[in-house]
């Protein structure tokens, strides 16, 4: 049975009788965008419809951004609620419906579905402490993190009188980004660390504590204690100081994969190949290596000799 609906801004109320287990033509039309209304290509759609025997029926279609269903014909005429689901990658999955209303006359459903971009905590809490273990309060610490639109935004907030940073930043994009912390008091040398944030969906902790100094104290450790032997061997060399560094030359018979010069961050390092020393005598070398002070501005050196047996 199909009705004619006249124009008009009142109402339409529909006053007919409907036979229960009475029929009607049904489809749907669904659109999946984002905030932008541009289209989504979604995962997953799905629906549900009511047929004149009482069954609830799922509609489900993937890797599309559009769906269109029907017409069918053995939709009943009762009321019934529509119930939608979709999920793209990289958004918020969504659950929505729609409110079908008794009739006979075809009946279209439609309606676009926004997604919203992914969104996760970012978690914070560690604590800022010198070099001795000492909590430090009144530290200005930051945050940069990206939100789930892709803007770019930072936390900031001080230690409190235990030295700790307690905090949960919502809305952070499930994205990979690249981001830093930060830690500034006056008297203390600036402090910044910057990594990458990897991709996920649960909430991200960051809880690596902080030292402060009030010195430069640059120191490399080798994996082998000097002298190093006469045969050629592998070495490691590692940053153990509180300071970038750069490793700017070194003795002719040591070798890194790396180009120099090349950056050592803290806790960062290289592996060095020595060579055979088949003179009979030690030979002794420099690693020449230098940091920034970033207080005054300058460059300074930072030589470690180091010898290998004949």
């Amino acid at each position: 049975m199909t009705r004619f609906i006249p124009a008009g801004e009142s109402d339409y109320t529909y006053t007919g009788a409907i036979t229960i287990g009475a029929e009607r033509l049904f489809s749907a039309e669904l659109h999946v965008t984002d905030k932008a209304g541009q289209p989504v290509v979604a995962d997953e759609i799905t629906f549900t419809w009511l047929s004149s025997t009482g069954t609830t029926n799922t509609e489900r279609r993937e890797n599309t951004s559009s769906l269109t269903y029907g017409p069918v014909s053995n939709c009943t005429a009762e009321a019934f609620t529509m119930n939608i689901t979709a999920k793209a990658a990289g958004y918020n999955s969504i659950e929505d419906h729609i409110d079908v209303p008794a009739g006979t006359e075809a009946y279209t459903a439609q309606k676009t579905i926004q997604l919203a971009p992914g969104s996760r905590n970012a978690v914070l809490n560690f604590t800022v402490s010198d070099k001795d273990g000492a909590p430090i309060s009144g530290v200005s610490v930051g945050f940069r993190y990206v939100n789930a639109d892709g803007e770019e935004n930072a936390y900031m907030a001080d230690t409190d009188a235990s030295g700790r940073i307690s905090a949960t930043i919502d809305n952070v994009t499930i994205q990979s980004f690249d981001t830093f912390v930060a830690a500034d008091l006056a008297g203390w040398r600036l402090y910044v660390r910057e990594f990458t944030v990897p991709a996920g969906t649960e909430d991200y902790t960051y809880d690596r504590n902080i030292t402060l100094y009030d010195s430069y104290d640059p120191l490399v450790t080798f994996s082998k204690e000097l002298p190093w032997t006469a045969g050629a061997h592998m070495i490691s060399m590692h940053n153990s100081g509180n300071v970038a560094l750069t490793l700017v030359s070194m003795p002719a018979w040591c070798r890194s994969a790396a180009k120099l010069p090349f950056d050592m961050p803290i806790d960062g390092g290289t592996a060095l190949a020595v060579q055979n020393n088949a003179s009979g005598s030690a030979r002794t070398g420099t690693m020449a290596m230098e940091y920034h002070n970033t207080e005054t501005g300058e460059t300074v050196a930072y030589n470690v000799d180091v010898t290998q047996e004949g």
